[in-house]
């Protein structure tokens, strides 16, 4: 039998975390950064990971289910370290226990579908850093915005601004408020959160702390 062809070591953005990639690819990417916001290719609004609960010794993640997505594979470590794979769900969940209390970890969701070595990447989510409870450390509670609604015409731009709360001592930051735009040819959002409209149409903007804690925006360009 001829040999199976070989899968692709980048997506369609030309990444290994980008759809259509192998998974074996991605892991290898994903294990070998030392970034603490991970390897290029990841994206916020897909998977939308998060914080779900945070104990002592446990740690709860959740994640939006991607269309065509057989399997996410859970990627791991205390901050500072190379994540490793932690386990593997069907579902939109995970919890990863006996982990340390007031100390910083931090997950990647890796979305694939087929099986064996034939899986491919359908979407990654973006690094997010969740501390446990007990210590002197702590995590967001919410984000308030200016506007969650925003109507603009061509050409004409919007500061978003942020205010986070946190739940705890002591907010580390790993990551600073981020910013996602759901379709960047309608409106485009900056690292300092300007929208800029460019096209007529409707589109979010995901606004983002480290935990993976969201508010979103609807832009309408008119």
């Amino acid at each position: 039998a001829a040999p199976a062809p070989a899968l692709p070591s980048v997506g369609t953005d030309g990444t290994p975390l980008g759809n259509g990639a192998s998974a074996a690819a991605a892991a290898k990417a994903i294990t070998t950064s030392g970034s603490e916001e991970g390897p290029a290719g990841s994206a916020y609004g897909l998977l939308q990971a998060k914080i779900k609960k945070a104990k002592n010794n446990a740690i709860t993640i959740k994640w939006t289910r991607v269309p065509g997505a057989s399997q996410y594979i859970i990627y791991g470590s205390s901050c500072g370290s190379r994540m490793t794979e932690i386990g593997r769900s069907g579902g939109s969940t995970f919890t990863q226990k006996k982990l340390k209390k007031g100390t910083y970890y931090k997950y990647l969701v890796l979305a694939v579908k087929g099986s064996g070595n034939a899986q491919t990447v359908v979407a990654a989510s973006k690094v997010i850093h969740i501390a446990t409870t007990g210590g002197k450390v702590a995590n967001l509670k919410s984000l308030k915005l200016n506007k969650t609604k925003v109507k603009l015409k061509v050409k004409k731009s919007f500061k978003i601004k942020v205010k986070a709360q946190k739940k705890g001592k002591k907010l580390k930051n790993h990551r600073k408020i981020s910013y996602e735009s759901s379709n960047p040819g309608i409106a485009s959002v900056s690292k300092s959160g300007k929208i800029k409209a460019l096209k007529k149409g409707t589109c979010k903007i995901f606004v983002y702390g480290q935990d993976g804690t969201s508010k979103t925006i609807k832009v309408t360009v008119k």
